[in-house]
């Protein structure tokens, strides 16, 4: 199945070169051994492209992290590369700007920064904040590695990650200033239900938020490498997206409410859009965080598995 999301409780799976009651008949006869709970409907497939979204890197004194001499990393500070990877094959490699997405222990104990893979066109390469004035640069990080797949071989099998792991030069928190309170991040662990998709902000730079709600958990179109994401709408139009240019790697987190938690829980990260082929209707799309930190985690010190880093990609589900 190369498509297929939630639809309210059902699961909506899109079927090509096979006859919809044929389709029907199969998936019903495997669900019955397995999850006989299962609910699906077949309907057509959808059509439209998925576009990431960072911002090219456009500097001036809005940009810039005023933060004195002691730099601090935190979630929706704005990282630059000077070589961002091309939106698509053939086009011009320029300068890009995404979001630090908070920090991860490893295996072993090792840290690394986050952010989304496509801010970098390879390994190795250094990402640096603006400050004080447009002209004021400092590095703050080097791209460790990048992660497009992993495969969770227990679950969901193939899941979209478009992660940067990063060497950190500076100090980071994960924590979030928001509204003048300080809210600690906390992974939501596991997953998400089809009943269960929550009303949820998106952490945008200078800790302003964009409201809006998860409408799936499974949103799969592999044509265009999409496997098991999280999409997020507006909350009054169903088919809007939410993010803005630049929101790459902002983290898609709980509505914070400082009467009940000094915690924030976060589900995931954006890394792009989906838009329909009429640019009718489109879909905030992130990936699912948690699962994605926890197949990594388990790789013992995150050593990278034997296969070329040429391109700057490390694939974890051919290696």
């Amino acid at each position: 199945m190369s498509q297929y999301f939630e639809a309210g409780l059902k699961v909506h799976i899109a079927v090509e070169n096979i006859d919809r009651s044929e389709a029907y008949t199969k998936i019903r006869e495997a669900a019955d051994k397995l999850v006989p709970e299962f609910e699906f409907e077949i309907g057509e497939p959808l059509v439209g492209n998925y576009t990431p979204c960072p911002l090219p890197a456009v500097r001036d004194d809005a940009e810039c992290l005023r933060a004195g001499t002691d730099i601090i990393l935190m979630p929706g500070v704005k990282l630059f590369c000077e070589r961002m990877e091309p939106a698509a094959p053939g086009q011009k490699v320029e300068s890009g700007c995404a979001l630090y997405s908070g920090s991860v222990k490893l295996h072993g104990g090792i840290e690394r920064g986050l952010t989304v893979g496509h801010l970098f066109e390879n390994v190795g390469l250094e990402c640096m904040v603006q400050y004080g004035s447009s002209t004021s640069s400092l590095s703050v990080g080097r791209c460790h590695a990048k992660i497009s797949i992993v495969d969770l071989v227990d679950s969901l099998h193939k899941t979209t990650a478009d992660l940067a792991l990063l060497d950190v030069f500076c100090p980071a928190e994960n924590t979030v200033v928001i509204d003048s309170g300080t809210y600690v991040l906390r992974l939501h662990e596991g997953f998400l239900s089809p009943g269960d998709c929550p009303k949820v902000a998106i952490l945008s730079d200078n800790g302003q938020l964009r409201h809006g709600q998860i409408d799936s958990t499974l949103f799969t179109v592999g044509a265009l490498g999409l496997y098991n994401t999280l999409t997020i709408v507006d909350l009054d139009k169903s088919w809007s997206r939410v993010n803005n240019p630049g929101d790459s790697g902002a983290l898609v987190i709980s509505v914070p409410d400082a009467n009940v938690s000094r915690d924030v829980v976060v589900y995931g990260m954006v890394i792009g859009y989906f838009e329909s082929a009429d640019a009718s209707q489109s879909k905030t799309v992130a990936t699912r965080l948690w699962d994605v930190l926890n197949f990594i985690s388990k790789i013992s010190q995150f050593h990278v598995p034997a296969c070329s880093l040429e391109s700057g990609y490390v694939s974890l589900v051919s290696c």
